[in-house]
């Protein structure tokens, strides 16, 4: 049974080395390496190039530049395995990441399997098993339970070691994917989440591994540290995706309620994102902008409504102060929370 292992790659050739070996040295040896180069400008495609020579399981596509979306759907185009899992180009996997992922579909007859992780920065490593109370899920449980969190955590506070649309920390059966469903080429934030929902709605049992395999490396530089000038209205695109791909799936015409709580924590949540990508230290607008512009958000009919419903929450000190903050329309002291707190 081979596993179709796709790492879509951009001008990442500091970690690129590492990220390959990885799955090189995997103790399951039947796989399909497609290393997907997104026109890198850098000496990542060498890098590729070098591999290949090395070992007849990597495959290498090339392309021009068109985002990690284009790239993972030519990845699944191109891949040919029993089983396919993805891995971003600057972390890395666990030796025997696969080997447990496999066994765990297999010994439950799932369609995919979850699997916790690890983040690295340069100062420590924090590990994030899954806490389930089991380790495999009928399609009832995955339509009622998983798809919400995934979509939006049923509490303010994410705790990190939930079942989450991560596809890095997912093995599928290929057979779910089917060349039916791709990642949205117009999405460039949360396309694996929406994905990953869009698989689960057409699984019938998944599995979970509770144990820390991938390594998720933090650095600065990445897209999740950059500033997005149109991250409101990415955001925004990728809430009403959610809801369309409900509207398809749910056989529950009233699924708005179904998951009110899950699209109100959501909802929370990226305004808290957009406020933080707005204080972030690479927007160069001037300060009065930025404060105009958090004032704003927090001056939104939807927030002020939900915010009402915070102070029953269970939350840290910090969290409470974070959105009571926002309650009250404190944009300077929400910016200096997020350029030197940093919490989402």
């Amino acid at each position: 049974m081979k596993i179709s292992v796709i790492i879509p790659i951009y001008n990442t050739e500091e970690y690129l080395s590492k990220c390959i070996e990885s799955v090189i040295y995997q103790d399951y040896i039947d796989l399909e390496i497609i290393l997907v180069d997104d026109g890198s400008t850098d000496n990542s495609l060498r890098i590729c190039e070098s591999y290949r020579k090395k070992d007849q399981r990597i495959v290498i596509i090339t392309k021009n530049n068109s985002g990690v979306s284009d790239s993972r759907n030519q990845g699944l185009k191109a891949a040919t395995g029993d089983y396919v899992a993805f891995l971003d180009s600057d972390d890395w996997i666990d030796s025997d990441m696969y080997s447990k992922m496999l066994a765990s579909i297999l010994k439950y007859d799932a369609d995919l399997c979850f699997s916790g992780y690890v983040s690295d920065d340069v100062n420590k490593s924090i590990h994030y098993s899954i806490q389930e109370n089991q380790k495999v899920f009928d399609s009832d449980y995955i339509k009622n339970r998983i798809i919400p969190r995934i979509m939006g955590s049923d509490t303010l506070l994410w705790p990190g070691n939930e079942i989450s649309g991560s596809v890095c920390r997912i093995l599928f059966k290929r057979k779910i994917i089917n060349n039916k469903i791709y990642f949205d080429t117009n999405l460039h934030y949360g396309e694996d989440t929406l994905f990953t929902m869009e698989v689960l709605f057409n699984c019938c049992k998944v599995s979970v591994v509770d144990e820390s395999l991938y390594h998720y490396v933090q650095r600065e530089n990445s897209a999740v540290h950059s500033y997005r000038p149109d991250f409101k209205e990415e955001e925004e695109n990728l809430s009403k995706k959610y809801i369309e791909l409900l509207k398809i799936y749910s056989k529950d015409s009233n699924y708005v309620s179904q998951y009110k709580k899950n699209i109100d924590n959501r909802f929370l949540k990226s305004r808290s994102k957009i406020i933080a990508n707005e204080s972030s230290l690479n927007n160069k607008k001037k300060l009065k902008d930025k404060l105009r512009y958090i004032r704003d958000i927090c001056n939104e009919e939807r927030l002020i409504e939900l915010l009402k419903e915070v102070k029953n929450e269970e939350l840290p000190f910090k969290m409470k102060c974070k959105y009571k903050m926002m309650e009250y329309k404190m944009s300077l002291l929400l910016y200096l929370y997020y350029r030197y707190i940093i919490d989402v």
